[in-house]
């Protein structure tokens, strides 16, 4: 699979579908990350047929697995048989409360909790004075990216610290990169995969190779809430494969690749780890 999209050809096969429907539940119950991570290619391969619509109507969202599941244990058996039952059955008409005639008073059923929604754990930083949403607008409309990222450079400068932080990826599997629709694909998976902190986030990622290179590289920039990458890393299970620096604004040198990243085509300029432009193939927007 280091070279193949699918199991057969270049299509989605019967091949596809009989094992990637086997590994479904090992990978969605039993093996966790530590367990999945000798197998890139394979998890790259799994999660792009299982996000196939004709997969995903079938077998739905697919969430890998966080915890093993752990077989239940079997419960001791109760020692004492008919006397520990008459025991119990003796303490629990102990408690009972009786009226003035000796009737028994009815317990009223304890009225149950509302159940609380649950919030993502980045809904309880402070309120942020950037705006990510009017970011994104900007981004989506603008005719002149260039000055765009120019007033975003503002908007962060006048932020609050901790509101965002931005960081560079570069994918650690460069080598395996040897066909340049595979790698468009791989990241693209790899986005669909960051849907969970999509409201907290932006990002672009370009796929580059320059003329005589044997592999297509990976770089992005992201734009995260908070001050540090770990919800983005919990929330995608093919972060881990990508090493993540953060983007120091004081620097010209990190300035300049956040804008190439952002809104170059053809020659990107990369701070990390290369130091240089390369030329780019394909680009994805996650906004």
């Amino acid at each position: 699979l280091k070279a193949e999209t699918f199991l057969v050809g270049r299509h989605v096969t019967l091949a596809d579908v009989t094992v990637a429907t086997t590994l479904l539940y090992p990978f969605k119950l039993v093996m966790d990350a530590k367990a999945r991570k000798p197998f890139p290619s394979v998890m790259r391969w799994f999660m792009t047929c299982v996000h196939q619509p004709e997969f995903a109507a079938v077998v739905g969202s697919v969430a890998l697995c966080v915890k093993p599941l752990q077989a239940p244990k079997a419960a001791p058996a109760a020692a004492g048989g008919k006397k520990q039952k008459a025991k119990k059955e003796k303490k629990a008409g102990a408690g009972d409360k009786r009226g003035k005639d000796g009737a028994k008073k009815e317990a009223k059923p304890a009225a149950a909790k509302p159940a609380k929604k649950l919030k993502h754990p980045l809904e309880g930083l402070p309120k942020p004075k950037f705006q990510i949403d009017e970011w994104k607008r900007m981004y989506s409309n603008a005719t002149d990216y260039q000055a765009v990222v120019d007033k975003f450079f503002t908007m962060m400068e006048d932020s609050n610290e901790g509101d965002y932080s931005l960081w560079f990826n570069a994918y650690k599997h460069d080598d395996e990169n040897t066909t340049a629709f595979m790698t468009s694909n791989l990241v693209g998976g790899f986005m669909q995969r960051c849907d969970e902190v999509r409201k907290y986030a932006f990002g672009c990622i370009q796929v580059l190779q320059d003329d005589g290179d044997p592999n297509q590289r990976i770089r992005g920039c992201w734009l995260i809430r908070g001050d540090d990458i770990k919800h983005l890393l919990d929330c995608n299970p093919d972060a881990e494969y990508h090493e993540w620096t953060k983007v120091d604004l004081g620097s010209q040198d990190h300035r300049k690749a956040v804008k190439s990243i952002w809104c170059d085509w053809e020659k990107i300029y990369v701070a990390v780890p290369e130091g240089k432009e390369i030329k780019g193939l394909d680009s994805k927007v996650f906004k």
